[in-house]
């Protein structure tokens, strides 16, 4: 038995009664009527797909921000952090074409950067990767070495 105080409860079949009663109340005619001319279940409908499609974008936001503060930490700490900034950066510009300009901004520096330290002769690039895959050869063997028949 109700009191006549308290205020009656809804369940989810007049959901969209009680966001109407409350758009009212607060004294928003035009969204009760906006919300008045929706037919009541495609409310939920309305609301399901909006989450679904939001989903995927609010996922690659934490991932790619995520990767990119983990890039960030690695400019000060030990890690390719350049190389993780861009990472994140490309997770992002899957999604926000903000991130997608930044990144393409981050690939012409690189592309300078590279230019710069080649003077912009293909074979100096060649050699010069082929030297620091040597070089980390050289250092994986030798670190087995050391560690193994020593």
């Amino acid at each position: 038995m109700s009191d006549g105080n308290t205020a009656p409860q809804s369940d989810s079949s007049n959901f969209a009664d009680a966001i109407l009663d409350r758009a009212e109340a607060e004294a928003a005619p035009d969204a009760a009527a906006i919300l008045a001319e929706m037919p009541k279940a495609g409310i939920l409908r309305q609301v399901g797909n909006f989450i679904a499609r939001s989903g995927k974008r609010i996922v690659v936001a934490i991932a790619g921000g995520f990767v990119v503060l983990a890039g960030v930490a690695m400019l000060a700490l030990p890690g390719p952090g350049f190389v993780v900034i861009i990472a994140g950066l490309a997770i992002l510009a899957t999604e926000f074409a903000w991130a997608k300009s930044a990144l393409d901004r981050a690939k012409e520096q690189a592309q300078k950067a590279r230019d710069k330290a080649t003077g912009g002769d293909p074979t100096r690039a060649k050699f010069l990767n082929f030297a620091g895959i040597a070089l980390m050869v050289v250092g994986v063997c030798f670190g087995i070495w050391r560690q193994f028949f020593r």
